[in-house]
């Protein structure tokens, strides 16, 4: 005979009380979440792949479990999810306090306290793989600072966390989004109207060297007044180039349209790839992560006391 971890003995069991049994240890442990409170997640995506039973999660650290995905609330006579305009699919959780801590109480106070600060500054619910292979899926909570405003709704007599869309099918839309952005900035045309001004250079080079090779300019001032005129429409000609090469480079320099999308374009790249790192820190630490489960802590053993 044990007790978990962190967990005082209970009261001196009295003559005939009844004790429950579990298939296992592991089992035991589950079921000894008893002080726990429900609330709805309504999910503007596919929940293919979450069974009641997966694991709630802040930050890789488990909080809850869920109970129903689809949940089934009914409210007049039919499931609230029928509301017209409602596209949104319900999941019911439970946020299970004696895995936030040892002192039901104690968690039950910090989480109640805090959760509508938490949602004001970002947190939300999400759907992310467990395991790839069989498609399963979990609950995760986490902060958005660059959510949408939300606030805690009722429905029913639950409380509904506010939910984003997220999973590989959303990141690899982001992908998508920033290439064709990158395709947008028509940085290709840029570049080829930038070479056709650099020919203009090279071949106005070649026509003022030609000009000054020729005999009659360096007989000055023989034919003086007919090569000026070349001169002058030489210089013209530079000066409309040098007019066109501005114009190109003033296109990439601080401030201009093109800069700007293309400093705007990084930017989401850069919150792309903070989007990507959890998944590729899951995949540093356990490569087969998309064939097996998540792997979990191994189950406490019993000790004598």
């Amino acid at each position: 005979m044990g007790l978990p971890d962190q967990q005082a003995p209970g009261d001196i069991a009295q003559n005939e009380h009844s004790f429950s049994l579990s298939q296992s240890y592991k089992e035991a442990l589950e079921e000894r979440f008893y002080d726990f409170d429900y609330y709805l997640i309504e999910f503007e995506q596919s929940i293919r792949g979450l069974r009641a039973g997966a694991p709630v999660e802040y930050r890789g650290t488990r909080i809850g479990t869920v109970v129903e995905a689809p949940a089934n609330v009914i409210i007049n006579g039919k499931p609230a999810h029928f509301k017209n305009h409602n596209t949104a699919v319900p999941v019911l959780i439970k946020i299970e306090y004696g895995r936030l801590y040892h002192d039901n109480d104690l968690a039950k106070e910090y989480w109640q306290t805090s959760l509508n600060g938490w949602v004001n500054n970002g947190m939300r619910a999400s759907l992310k793989p467990g395991n790839l292979l069989t498609g399963a899926v979990y609950v995760d909570f986490d902060i958005y600072t660059d959510a949408p405003d939300a606030k805690l709704e009722k429905l029913a007599q639950y409380d509904v966390f506010p939910s984003i869309s997220s999973g590989i099918t959303v990141l690899a839309d982001q992908v998508s989004d920033v290439l064709n952005k990158v395709n947008e900035l028509k940085i290709e045309d840029s570049l080829a109207q930038m070479q056709a001004t650099f020919s203009d250079y090279q071949g106005l080079a070649n026509d003022m060297r030609d000009l000054l090779n020729q005999k009659d300019t360096q007989n000055l001032p023989g034919d003086f007044n007919q090569n000026f005129k070349k001169m002058t429409k030489s210089m013209e000609q530079f000066e409309v180039t040098m007019r066109q090469f501005d114009k190109t480079m003033a296109s990439y320099q601080a401030g201009s349209q093109f800069n700007n999308q293309l400093q705007q374009t990084l930017q989401e790249f850069k919150r792309l790839s903070e989007q990507l790192q959890p998944l590729t820190k899951g995949l540093n630490e356990q490569p087969n992560m998309f064939i097996f489960d998540k792997a979990l802590p191994a189950d406490p053993k019993p000790r004598k006391q």
